[in-house]
């Protein structure tokens, strides 16, 4: 696995990366489904990229380290599930991620309910936060709307 570091630093400069950004993200989160995996935590603290793309190596505890500082790097898979490929459609009383405004758990947080359309809705809404409301260098809402 390689070293992951925030998505958003550094920031984008173009609206085109924005968008490259977001399809990965659903691509991502296809592959993931297609898998019979559910995140259950799709949020911002836990989007991340490989940062091998850049010209100059990071450090994987503070990637404005150089490469030279050796860092054991440990990733945690917290409460993604993965389930039988059989079971098309399972119901698992909700797990809360970071983001707590899922609005079905605000209805009946004890009610099994289907974890993969809730994952779209998590990422939808961390890129509703992330991209919409203006936490990147460029105006990104203004050039859709």
């Amino acid at each position: 696995m390689p070293l992951l570091q925030d998505a958003l630093d550094p920031y984008f400069d173009l609206v085109g990366e924005v968008v490259d950004c977001i399809h990965q993200l659903f691509e991502g989160l296809h592959f993931m489904h297609r898998h019979h995996i559910a995140h259950w935590d799709c949020m911002e603290l836990n989007i991340l990229m490989d940062g091998s793309m850049f010209i100059d190596a990071w450090h994987p505890s503070d990637h404005y380290v150089s490469e030279d500082y050796k860092h054991i790097a440990r990733h945690y898979f917290g409460i993604s599930h993965k389930y039988e490929a059989s079971n098309t459609n399972p119901l698992e009383v909700p797990i809360f991620g970071g983001d707590k405004e899922v609005l079905e758990f605000k209805e009946d947080n004890h009610k099994p309910r289907n974890p993969f359309p809730t994952d779209v809705w998590y990422l939808g809404h961390a890129i509703q936060e992330i991209f919409l409301d203006m936490k990147c260098n460029n105006n990104f809402s203004s050039c859709i709307l």
